[in-house]
């Protein structure tokens, strides 16, 4: 029994220690494409990423619960500029630094999603794709005007922790909770930031009704149902389930974000247009120097 045991760590701790290498170059790889960004072609800022600069520097004199002048999109980009500045002084990299920072955790995001699912291959291959992505993508991925980024990370928290919830049901009530806990207050952010996120909430959450099947009180994957707790094996493991549930889930998932990747229409640059044609009053010592 030692023996295989020795043997079995001989085969397999070299194959994390690979992945977890793999991982951080591309990681790595990453964060200097943004780095890159931030120093050549996409140094400076727009008029929209000014509005964004503006607001952070107000805080914490004004906390707003949406952007200046719109009854939407969360402020969780311009409060974690505010704190950036705090540290380093205002500037055009700080602000930029924060969505390529979200832009970096998406892509570890989708790594830890991807993985589950389909296995360490596929999950390092969808990571360099988004370390590593198409020209707008990367454009967009150091450009604060929006919360893109952010809705990202958020969205995609939502659909790990559907995840777990569905295909890893836990033991634990601690777990449950917390994975639960994670699903309602990431659906929530991410929500309250873009109204786009709604394609990625909506997909986590009709992975748990199909993988859960409420309606169905013999389903052994109903939540508190008297077998589900103490199941060994995955609810999913099944391939009768596999088509239905799991597959679903993944192809709305894709679908999210096929939509995601749209460029956006000539309706929402107007509008960015005319908020950035009347711009907010900033009193002239609070001015930016960038």
């Amino acid at each position: 029994m030692a023996c295989s045991r020795s043997s079995f760590r001989r085969r397999v701790i070299p194959v994390i220690l690979t992945e977890r290498v793999l991982l951080a170059l591309i990681l790595a790889i990453g964060a200097g494409l943004r780095v890159w960004l931030l120093l050549g072609p996409f140094g400076e800022i727009d008029a929209d990423e000014a509005v964004v600069g503006l607001m952070a520097m107000q805080v914490p004199g004004e906390l707003p619960a949406f952007y200046w002048e719109q009854h939407y999109l969360g402020t969780i980009e311009p409060l974690v500029a505010a704190g950036l500045f705090a540290l380093v002084g205002p500037s055009a990299a700080a602000l930029k630094v924060v969505p390529a920072a979200f832009s970096m955790i998406f892509v570890m995001l989708v790594y830890l999603t991807a993985r589950s699912v389909f296995g360490p291959g596929p999950a390092l291959v969808s990571a360099i794709y988004l370390a590593v992505p198409p020209s707008f993508f990367a454009a967009w991925s150091v450009k604060a005007r929006g919360g893109y980024p952010e809705a990202l990370v958020l969205g995609q928290l939502c659909l790990l922790a559907a995840q777990h919830l569905a295909d890893r049901p836990p033991t634990e009530r601690g777990t449950l909770l917390r994975w639960s806990g994670t699903l309602g207050l990431a659906a929530g952010l991410a929500l309250w930031t873009h109204p786009m996120s709604v394609v990625m909430v909506a997909a986590a959450g009709a992975y748990l009704l199909l993988s859960w099947r409420p309606w169905d009180r013999g389903h052994p994957g109903r939540p508190g149902g008297v077998s589900w707790p103490g199941r060994p094996e995955p609810v999913l493991s099944e391939a009768k389930e596999w088509p239905r549930s799991q597959g679903v889930g993944l192809g709305v998932a894709a679908l999210c974000f096929l939509v995601g990747r749209v460029p956006p229409s000539t309706t929402t640059c107007s509008a960015a247009s005319r908020a950035c044609a009347s711009p907010p009053r900033v009193a002239p010592s609070r001015a930016p120097h960038w």
